[in-house]
């Protein structure tokens, strides 16, 4: 979603949160793009207050319709969706319809009731005072279908943790696949988990934002 900022006599000009600009009267532009290709599929306007929890299933419902995406082509596509768009209810909503997803969970208070379950943290090479971790169990009863979550935890400027989670119904070495990224069983924890990191914001074929 992109912020676009217009009078207030504007068509669908709504009173809304706007990132660089604060609360003020805009347009929302929801875009889904086809990363590896970097072809935008759809674009949709709407009003100022609409953020992706309202705007996601619609843009997804509007790609599916122009790519004419079967069932068998819904398992084989990846949807990489900010936190704005990880809630239970469209993280589920998007398994039902047999997407594959790489997202951000929309809760740091559930990332950091899952963080009690990691049993082991891995420091991040790029960003020391981080660390990542896999939540346990891998599957649980809250979404449709099974899931991971790595759990990413970091020191803010007061002294207090931060948390927030990735969920993905793929792979770690699938992801690693997707980034062309070549991978051996010698190779170290801290590797991995470096490329997996970087994963987080690269490894996707549709991008909602």
């Amino acid at each position: 979603m992109t912020g676009l900022p217009c009078g207030k006599k504007a068509e669908l000009s709504r009173k809304g949160y706007f990132s660089t600009k604060g609360i003020r009267y805009g347009r929302q532009l929801g875009r889904v793009v086809a990363m590896p290709y970097q072809e935008i599929v759809v674009d949709r306007l709407f009003s100022g207050d609409v953020q992706l929890t309202r705007a996601l299933r619609p843009l997804v419902l509007a790609t599916e319709q122009i790519l004419e995406l079967n069932e068998n082509q819904r398992r084989r596509t990846i949807i990489r969706v900010d936190a704005g768009g990880g809630s239970l209810g469209d993280v589920n909503w998007l398994l039902e319809r047999g997407y594959q997803i790489h997202m951000k969970d929309c809760s740091a208070a559930r990332a950091e009731a899952w963080a009690a379950t990691v049993a082991q943290w891995h420091d991040n090479p790029r960003h020391p005072d981080r660390q990542m971790g896999w939540a346990q169990p891998a599957t649980t009863p809250d979404y449709v279908r099974p899931v991971r979550r790595l759990v990413i935890r970091w020191k803010k400027n007061n002294g207090q943790r931060a948390y927030a989670m990735l969920i993905s119904t793929l792979e770690p070495r699938d992801v690693l696949t997707l980034l062309n990224a070549t991978w051996s069983a010698h190779s170290t924890p801290r590797l991995f988990w470096a490329k997996l990191r970087h994963a987080i914001k690269t490894a996707h074929r549709i991008s909602l934002k």
